[in-house]
């Protein structure tokens, strides 16, 4: 009984939280709807999809290549799989963000935060609470590996969004900051706007990751285009 009793706890702890998250994020997601113009939510959508086979794609390979090597079973080799790609995943993110912070330049025009920054912010929260509260109840109790792991996913993933809830769409000397990274301005192929929506794409080895859209605030549209205007001539490919 008394080795059942922890199990039962971190249970309860995680389902309660995993309830209450589940009936915010339907809530933020309303509220998301409302905020993001449509064709930004189209972008981001088609993007979200392309880059999830990518992943799904890469973390099928390495699996097999650790059951394969090691002859680990299945279910573990996909553990250890997703921990090596998410370890590479957020040590490349953010170098990458440092690197571009540094080179970007001074800021030039300030078109505010991210229109769904709460909702980052709410995933932050998630991941620290449920995965970082949870594997570090079960290192407590068990004092295992898999604990630590699970710590750690959940403290790096709030970090990562706390970063991207705390981005900003501006134009810099380099380029334009979108949020979390640098568009420079020898990358920027052309653009084209829907509305108040602006819809970019950027020179790259694999033309379709190079699509982006931001919601730029009405107020500063005129001076956004004509930062784009004096960078780049190609307008309506988008």
């Amino acid at each position: 009984m008394q080795n059942i009793l922890p199990v039962v706890l971190i249970l309860v702890f995680v389902a309660i939280n995993v309830a209450v998250f589940v009936a915010v994020f339907y809530f933020l997601q309303r509220w998301m709807a409302k905020r993001v113009p449509a064709p930004v939510r189209r972008r981001g959508q088609l993007n979200a999809l392309i880059c999830g086979v990518g992943v799904v794609a890469v973390l099928g390979l390495l699996t097999v290549g650790i059951w394969a090597i090691f002859k680990q079973p299945v279910a573990s080799s996909a553990i250890i799989a997703f921990g090596i790609f998410w370890l590479f995943i957020f040590t490349a993110f953010f170098v990458s963000w440092l690197h571009a912070k540094a080179t970007s330049g001074p800021v030039l025009l300030d078109c505010g935060p991210h229109p769904t920054k709460r909702l980052f912010f709410f995933q932050a929260a998630f991941f620290l609470l449920v995965f970082g509260g949870g594997g570090l109840v079960r290192f407590i109790d068990k004092s295992d590996t898999w604990g630590i792991a699970v710590t750690v996913f959940g403290v790096t993933m709030a970090i990562y969004c706390i970063v991207m809830a705390s981005g900003r769409l501006q134009i810099r000397e380099n380029g334009i900051w979108q949020y979390w990274g640098l568009l420079k301005w020898n990358r920027l192929r052309s653009y084209k706007w829907e509305g108040d929506s602006l819809l970019v794409e950027a020179r790259t080895r694999f033309p379709f990751f190079g699509k982006g859209a931001f919601a730029v605030p009405r107020e500063h549209k005129t001076s956004m285009e004509e930062f784009l205007t004096k960078h780049c001539t190609a307008q309506g490919d988008a």
